[in-house]
């Protein structure tokens, strides 16, 4: 499915084996967690157990909250039309919806409204995802943002579920079993958080430059070396498509820059805006 066909009024749903999946996660993980409370009340654990038990009932409470709103999500069909887009009866026009968040650790995207509110949250087991994705984001009216301000870029994370598990191995080893197993499990966790933060992206848009981040590396595009800013688009395999925003450069390479967190368009059109301001403010308003 590409993003042409989605321009017709229809509806999006998730296929029930998806609700039913999440279903199960929700009553697994609150067992799991109902069970440890009850280990709580027994007499044979010492203080360092309860703590551990405490952690592993806290993650165990986030991930079956978490699959309880999924299933509550997977129940909602997705309305997209010529004149907006909203879920179950509510319809929001197309000039009220300002941003959008992509958030791939949660597998969501999360569409807000002028006012601030999220009215709905998308998850690629959604019919059509990609495409459905794609239309939303290029025809929302993003609120423009004025120099200086940052636009966050999609960061690296596949790493996460690993430091996550290394993590509550860590805490599971504790120090009752020697420190070498917590030191190791511990050690490969804080190397992963390491990692995301030195390639962690963002684009720092200021008065004068364009300042692309990756980590603690930056490189600096002035305005006045941007010759045009336009958008580009590679159909991806499994539907939609990938855009970058393009810098092109006189003297130098063009600058490519894609993966953006509340979506291209918003990233384009404030970048755009500034380059015209600064680099060519005869051009400002056109």
């Amino acid at each position: 499915m590409d993003v042409a066909e989605t321009v017709t009024e229809r509806s999006y749903r998730y296929p029930p084996r998806a609700r039913w999946s999440s279903g199960a996660a929700t009553v697994v993980c609150g067992g799991l967690a109902a069970g440890m409370i009850a280990l709580q009340f027994t007499a044979d654990i010492d203080l360092v157990e309860r703590g551990q038990l405490l952690i592993f009932t806290v993650v165990f409470l986030a991930l079956a909250v978490h699959a309880a709103g999924t299933v509550r999500a997977f129940g909602r069909e997705v309305r997209l039309a010529h004149a907006g887009v909203g879920s179950g009866g509510e319809l929001v026009p197309w000039h009220d919806v300002a941003r959008v968040e992509i958030l791939p650790l949660r597998s969501r995207m999360d569409v807000y409204a002028a006012d601030g509110r999220r009215f709905l949250s998308l998850r690629p087991e959604l019919d059509g995802f990609a495409a459905v994705q794609d239309y939303i984001i290029a025809h929302m009216q993003p609120r423009p943002c004025s120099p200086p301000c940052t636009i966050p870029l999609l960061s690296p994370e596949t790493g996460a579920p690993v430091a996550v598990a290394s993590l509550l191995l860590a805490v599971w080893f504790g120090p009752q079993r020697g420190p070498a197993l917590p030191a190791l499990f511990g050690g490969i966790s804080l190397s992963l958080v390491l990692l995301y933060w030195a390639r962690r992206r963002r684009i720092d848009v200021e008065r004068d430059a364009l300042v692309l981040w990756q980590g603690w590396r930056a490189l600096r595009v002035p305005y006045r070396d941007i010759s045009a800013v336009h958008l580009q688009a590679r159909p991806r395999q499994h539907g939609g498509a990938v855009h970058y925003i393009v810098l092109e450069r006189a003297t130098a390479e063009s600058v490519p820059i894609a993966g953006f967190r509340r979506g291209y368009n918003e990233a384009y059109h404030c970048i755009d805006t500034a380059w015209r301001k600064a680099a060519h403010p005869e051009r400002a308003g056109g």
